[in-house]
């Protein structure tokens, strides 16, 4: 499925793979194109993290997002699929930046942490954005 508008960055792109999926799964799991060295126990981390607790025992997580000093890595999140209408409204007001979302919806932040059994070089949030990074993971991968 392509994006309603072009140009309209994650969120956008976050709003047309859920449409996409609409009745298909309960959640999913939104990865960055570039990032090679996602690791499966990484992605069942944080899916598995929408069904921690809450501390409002009658309300459940409707997002899971990685924070790492501070900051989110929207390009690794879980989310369930009702998340559609706060994100259709988010679009619909102009927002375009997925940390929106965090603010508006009931989102279990993960840290460094929660990964160390899976992840703890946290290598699965790397991703490769020029062409020296992509020759340097080539020779990381031998």
């Amino acid at each position: 499925m392509r994006d309603a508008a072009v140009g309209h960055g994650p969120l956008r792109g976050l709003a047309a793979g859920l449409d996409a999926l609409a009745g298909k799964v309960d959640a999913a799991y939104l990865s960055a194109c570039d990032a090679p060295f996602l690791r499966a126990a990484f992605v069942k981390r944080v899916v598995d993290a929408l069904d921690e607790p809450t501390p409002e025992s009658d309300r459940r997580w409707v997002a899971a997002v990685p924070r790492i000093d501070g900051f989110f890595h929207p390009l690794a999140a879980a989310f369930r699929l009702p998340v559609r209408a706060d994100v259709a409204a988010l679009l619909d007001a102009g927002e375009r930046r997925m940390s929106a979302l965090f603010g508006v919806v009931p989102t279990r932040h993960l840290g460094p942490a929660d990964f160390a059994a899976v992840d703890p070089s946290l290598q699965s949030l790397r991703n490769l954005n020029a062409p020296a990074e992509y020759e340097a993971a080539l020779r990381e991968l031998g």
